[in-house]
This record gives structure tokens, sequence and C-alpha cells, in this order.
């Protein structure tokens, strides 16, 4: 394999990488000033993008509630609505992103999305289920 193959696989195989990283979000459409005042609660159902097991859960319920940049958040599987949610807590980055993890039915999730004006959007993947949140604004 010549020299100039093997930078173009390299350069591919970067990119391709690149393409699956986690910790890439949507940017926020909100303003510097906007995300500064950001509060209030935004919840939704969170439903199963998809699944390498049969026992990830269909749906879950979240809600985050934002106040003064710290954004605390409870997860809950829609099949045990009797059941203590899951919590974790994070902050609202300065481009309007958040990032967290939560562990909830044996899955370890890490969370990535963006407020914007029509809500929050983002996923929510453990190793085998992956989600896809998009959460309305209930007001403050």
């Amino acid at each position: 394999m010549s020299v100039l193959s093997r930078y173009a696989l390299g350069v591919l195989a970067l990119l391709a990488l690149g393409a699956c990283d986690p910790r890439y979000v949507h940017p926020s459409d909100l303003s510097a000033q906007e995300i500064g005042r950001l509060s209030g609660t935004w919840a939704g159902r969170v439903p199963l993008s998809f699944s390498n097991r049969k026992d990830c859960p269909r749906v879950y319920v979240m809600t985050l509630a934002v106040k003064d940049g710290a954004v605390n958040g409870t997860v809950l599987d829609t099949a045990f609505q009797n059941a203590d949610p899951a919590t974790f807590t994070t902050f609202v980055e300065y481009d309007g992103s958040m990032h967290g993890r939560v562990r909830t039915r044996g899955y370890d999730f890490a969370l990535v999305g963006s407020f914007n004006h029509d809500g929050f959007k983002g996923t929510m993947r453990a190793e085998d289920c992956g989600y896809v949140m998009s959460i309305r604004h209930e007001g403050p």
C-alpha cells in the first residue's frame, strides 16, 4: 500500500471517528443574553430510537429544572411509574448546551443536548440503548 493510500485511510478513519463523537451537540439558537437568563422547567417523553437489546425501556419521562445555570434533572421509566426517578445535576454551558450522566435501570446514560427557542433537543445514550430527547419548555 502506498504512503498516499495509507494517509487517505488515516484521514477517513479520523473523519469517521469524529462523526461518532457523542459530545457533538447541534448549536443553540439562543443569544448569549437568553442563555444567561435561562430558567424554568422542560419536560417530556423521551422515546427509544435504537437498541441492541430487547430489554431497553421504550420510553422515559424527563424533567429538567434550570435555575442560575444549574440543571436538576429526573428520568423515569414509564413502565415503572411508582418507582423513584433517577436524578442528576449538571449545568448549562456558555453555548446553551448541557452534558450530563445518569444511571437508571442498570444503564449508564450520557446526556448531550442544547436549549433552544423550541425547547431542549439532544440524545441520551448507553452502550445498548439510545434515545432522542425533544422536550418542551413548560414555563418558569
